[in-house]
């Protein structure tokens, strides 16, 4: 409950404040704002925490090890890496359209996004499947 609340009271204010661009006629800058906030509240607030307490032993996390025999963490190396990659290509090509999106910049995006459901649930359930057996 008391997490609730303190959710509650560290988005009130975007709420209201998103409100009032949003009635201004800046409803992208007000959406923009939504996501944004909260995205960046939980990067910095668990990225820096996250690599403070394994950096210092406080947290048993191993963020920073990797065992290639391992095909869990191989995988998700590779999820990683696609995801990196992905990243990557959206924002050049992002930038080289001048950010104006079309309805194929819309299909490349879609498809690389069904690209990366197929690898993950498929790596997924091979996965499960190489353990049960």
């Amino acid at each position: 409950m008391s997490a609730t609340l303190l959710a509650l009271g560290n988005s009130l204010a975007d709420f209201f404040a998103n409100g009032s661009l949003a009635s201004m006629g800046f409803a992208v800058m007000a959406c923009t704002g939504s996501i944004s906030g909260q995205f960046l509240n939980l990067i910095f607030g668990f990225g820096f925490n996250l690599i403070n307490g394994t950096s210092t032993k406080a947290i048993e996390f191993d963020l920073f090890k990797f065992d290639p025999n391992d095909i869990d963490e191989t995988f998700n190396l590779l999820i990683i890496s696609i995801v990196m990659v992905m990243l990557v290509i959206i924002l050049v090509s992002s930038f080289m359209k001048k950010f104006k999106l079309t309805k194929c910049y819309a299909g490349f995006l879609f498809s690389l996004y069904l690209l990366m459901l197929v690898i993950s649930f498929g790596g997924f359930y091979l996965l499960n499947k190489k353990k049960s057996t």
